[in-house]
């Protein structure tokens, strides 16, 4: 059982939902970006936070092939603002913490990080 309540999950397509998520300006610390993202993509201010972790990654194939992805994953708490989308997201929704797994979509392989990150959560808040 989690005892974090719910997760705000955002989506450009309606179809494909998933966590505010982003890459840093220059000269933003992970926290900043954090804040930025969250307020640009699900139109919520963070309260709080709590860094979980960082997960790495490299790209494959495409443009950005050879590319290495650091990412900090995140508990935050966050205050609602009124909806006004400002860049790729078209809506939002507030999904309980006992189904965000099963709403969100996750690209082959990542599910074990997102178990695990939600695991962590729920430590961090229990």
């Amino acid at each position: 059982m989690t005892c974090w309540e719910s997760a705000l999950l955002v989506t450009g397509d309606g179809s494909r939902w998933g966590l505010p998520s982003g890459r840093p300006e220059p000269g933003e610390d992970w926290y900043v970006t954090l804040r930025r993202e969250v307020e640009e993509e699900a139109c919520a201010t963070v309260v709080d936070a709590r860094l979980l972790g960082y997960s790495r990654g490299a790209c494959l194939q495409g443009p950005e092939a050879g590319v290495v992805l650091v990412r900090s994953h995140w508990l935050a708490q966050v205050t609602l603002d009124p909806w006004q989308p400002w860049f790729e997201m078209t809506a939002l929704q507030l999904v309980p913490a006992s189904e965000v797994l099963a709403r969100m979509w996750i690209a082959d392989g990542f599910a074990p990080l997102y178990r695990r990150m939600f695991a962590e959560a729920a430590l961090a808040t229990g």
